[in-house]
């Protein structure tokens, strides 16, 4: 192969071809690591260097027909005549595509020419997936970015928060050092947040210095067609006082404005050093921002004023006006059922209950659970210390008594026998009384063994956890102990209905009775209710009685207990099971039916 001449000196061909296979060797093990956009300008230093019959490295990228410089090297020689200019290019995409151009000494021969255009060809072969890694790491960056600042959107509530982090997060992904934050009202402009302070003060002389240029810049961006424009403060033309004076008041050294979709959003940027150039935002950056200022606005509470003008301002606004009266009417005029509701449970219209009729423990228990029981057959005894007490001390009186009379009868007649006779017949009175309470004692004994009354069934009340009732358990006078059941007597249901709601199912009762054309047990109040164990059936049935007096349930609130009687007599319900019900009282507007609550507390304040 013939040799090289160079600078230096005359070296063979496949010296260059080792240094070019070194190189790209060199940018192989690059693209192996983690890439940056510092990858293209690493690579056209290291061919101008390695090289030295290159003068000028330069790698582009084309994206639909704009080409945008990735990387530069050296310069074009001054005299361009006889030189070597060497332009590759590789797609990267469907529409875009990289190419280097290498600028060559003319006096290289034909092979030095051969081993740059093959080097040139494997170098844009190899940046080709190294600019795709560097555009997918990029995206990923600028997604991740997207992300953290949608989940701090999403944790902040408060307007004004959420636009100083729209700001901050302009600022930083701009590049810049301060945002200002605008949104039109009317025709005017009006500063709503900063990038570097959560709260600012609106009336400060650099906010209405923003908002005064923020017309001007709007303008200009119209004239530029852009919705992005970054001004050098040295250049702003004398005749843009406005401009020059915030300039100048601010010491910035460029000013950038970008606009945003929703509602005429303007965000103005300040630089105040001139460590790197703001940047224009990526479309889905801007996409990002808009949907964020979108959502404030959405969010943002109108004064009173706007509210009120808004109303009556569009067509669809008097709809709404026209279906508000159509509503208001409806709740003025339209008759609803006043339903009164209330907790209850399940009762057996004929049952007995044994209560305790003496303070004391139970000695004997002789029917169990479920047992069915005749009339007359015994429940269980009783026994009360104080009777068994009272007892003894009057036989004690009584032998007593007794003794005394015997003493009397023994002595003999002398002048005190009048005397005597006296108190002889004090104490047979005395006897005869002791007698008599003797008897009732006994007869209150004979009461503490319980017979059943009915026919039934047995249900325990003062059970244990075994479901039962203990021998030698201590009672209190009148609790409750048995209950007997009559199976076939068939059940009514207990509510419990509010103190305070009672007056409607009177009023209703009373209407009936004064409007009624048959008598009011002929056309009962008519009352649901369901089951707690079975709450998807609603049953119905008829309102029979209310109790005389109120009294407490079992959360101390005052009620008076309604029973009902279901329509169907052949339901079965399990005793003591809870129940929810409802009385339909009398008719009243839907207004009062659906605030009847509300207005009840008003009347209990007193205010109507």
């Amino acid at each position: 192969m013939r040799p090289i001449p160079n600078e230096v000196g005359v070296v063979m061909a496949n010296d260059l071809l080792e240094t070019c296979a070194a190189l790209v060797a060199r940018l192989e093990s690059r693209l192996q690591s983690n890439l940056t956009d510092r990858l293209f300008q690493i690579t056209a230093d290291d061919l101008l260097q390695s090289i030295p019959k290159l003068n000028q490295v330069v790698i582009v990228v084309e994206s639909e027909g704009q080409p945008t410089k990735l990387a530069s090297a050296g310069c074009a020689a001054s005299d361009q005549t006889g030189s070597l200019v060497i332009d590759r290019c590789a797609p990267v995409t469907d529409n875009s595509r990289l190419r280097i151009e290498l600028n060559a000494n003319g006096r290289s021969s034909d092979t030095a020419a051969g081993v740059l255009q093959q080097t040139a060809e494997a170098v844009v072969g190899l940046l080709v997936s190294g600019l795709a890694r560097v555009e997918l790491q990029t995206l990923h960056q600028e997604l991740a970015r997207i992300s953290d600042l949608n989940r701090q959107l999403a944790a902040t509530a408060d307007r004004s928060r959420q636009l100083h982090q729209v700001a901050q997060a302009m600022a930083n992904w701009m590049n810049i050092e301060r945002i200002n934050l605008l949104q039109r009202v009317g025709s005017r402009y009006v500063m709503v947040a900063s990038s570097v302070q959560a709260r600012f003060d609106p009336r400060s002389e650099r906010a209405l210095a923003t908002e005064s240029v923020a017309s001007t810049l709007r303008q200009q961006l119209e004239d530029r067609e852009s919705a992005f424009l970054l001004l050098d403060c040295d250049r702003i033309p004398s005749d843009q006082r406005d401009l020059l004076s915030f300039a100048t008041a601010g010491n910035c050294q460029r000013i950038c404005v970008a606009e945003f979709a929703p509602a005429d959003w303007l965000a103005i940027g300040e630089q105040f050093t001139a460590a790197g150039l703001p940047k224009q935002l990526s479309p889905a950056e801007q996409s990002t921002f808009d949907a964020a200022l979108a959502a404030a606005q959405r969010g943002q509470r109108p004064s009173p004023r706007q509210r009120l003008s808004n109303i009556f301002v569009g067509r669809s606004n008097r709809t709404r006006l026209a279906a508000i009266a159509i509503a208001v009417a409806a709740l003025l005029f339209l008759p609803l059922t006043v339903r009164v509701s209330a907790d209850g449970r399940v009762v057996p219209e004929r049952q007995h209950v044994v209560y305790a009729p003496v303070t004391g423990e139970i000695v004997r228990v002789a029917c169990q659970p479920g047992q069915t029981v005749s009339a007359g057959q015994v429940l269980c005894e009783f026994n009360s210390h104080e009777l068994e007490l009272d007892a003894s001390r009057l036989r004690g009186e009584i032998l007593t008594v007794q003794e005394q009379l015997q003493i009397a009868a023994t002595r003999r007649g002398d002048d005190s026998a009048g005397e005597i006779t006296a108190d002889r017949r004090v104490l047979e009175v005395k006897l005869q009384e002791l007698n008599k309470q003797l008897d009732v004692v006994q007869k209150r004994r004979e009461e503490l063994t319980i017979l059943s009354p009915i026919d039934g069934r047995v249900s325990m009340i003062l059970q244990d956890d075994r479901g039962k009732i203990s021998t030698g358990r201590p009672v209190q006078l009148g609790q409750q102990v048995i209950r007997v059941i009559d199976p076939a007597g068939g059940s009514v249901i207990e509510l419990d209905v509010p103190d305070q709601e009672i007056g409607y199912v009177q009023r209703a009762l009373q209407h009936r009775i004064e409007h009624a054309s048959r008598p009011a047990t002929d056309d009962p109040l008519r009352c649901q209710f369901r089951v707690r164990s079975q709450p998807e059936t609603r049953y119905d049935a008829t309102l029979g009685r209310l109790s005389e007096t109120t009294s407490f349930d079992t959360h101390g609130r005052l009620v008076v207990v309604a029973t009902i009687h279901p329509t169907d007599s052949t339901l079965a319900f399990a005793p003591q099971a809870g129940v929810i019900g409802w009385i339909d009282c009398d008719r009243a507007p839907a207004g009062f039916v659906l605030c009847r609550k509300l207005i009840e507390r008003f009347r209990l304040w007193g205010w109507l």
